[in-house]
């Protein structure tokens, strides 16, 4: 046989041949599925795909003079038996085309995700008064972005 034949002959042997990869063992934690990491395959209909929001009533009112009329950068996560809400409060004049006083970061939580509370942290002053629901007010208020670890 030629070394021709001799490849030819073992390509046509191992071509069907795949590799066996054993499964990823995740146990009964859940995953969030953003890439196809954990998918081997998509068969028929099966796609990626983001849940779409639905519209329901608002579930907090930033009205509290520190909160101010730019509140953004909200980040929600489940923590035991509460979810937590960081957000920041800013108030820009539009009048003096400037902000109105500096930016904060600010708390709430709910043990449903639908009523929420602001509770009375005690933590930063603002405008002479510690009655409020600030967890900082420093650099990086702006993107602030809490994590649980």
């Amino acid at each position: 046989m030629t070394r021709r034949g001799t490849l030819l002959a073992l390509c046509a042997l191992t071509a069907g041949a795949a590799p066996t990869v054993e499964p990823l063992d995740i146990g009964s934690r859940l995953e969030l599925f953003v890439d196809d990491y954990l998918i081997e395959e998509l068969a028929g209909d099966a796609r990626l795909e983001l849940q779409k929001p639905v519209a329901r009533e608002v579930v907090l009112v930033t009205d509290r003079p520190w909160e101010g009329n730019t509140c953004a950068y909200y980040t929600l996560f489940r923590d035991g038996d509460r979810f937590r809400m960081y957000y920041r409060g800013s108030h820009f004049d539009e009048a003096a085309g400037k902000a109105a006083h500096r930016e904060v970061v600010c708390y709430a939580e709910s043990r449903d995700g639908i009523r929420w509370e602001r509770p009375e942290l005690g933590l930063v002053e603002f405008e002479g008064s510690r009655r409020n629901n600030i967890v900082w007010d420093g650099a990086g208020a702006h993107n602030f972005t809490p994590f649980r670890d």
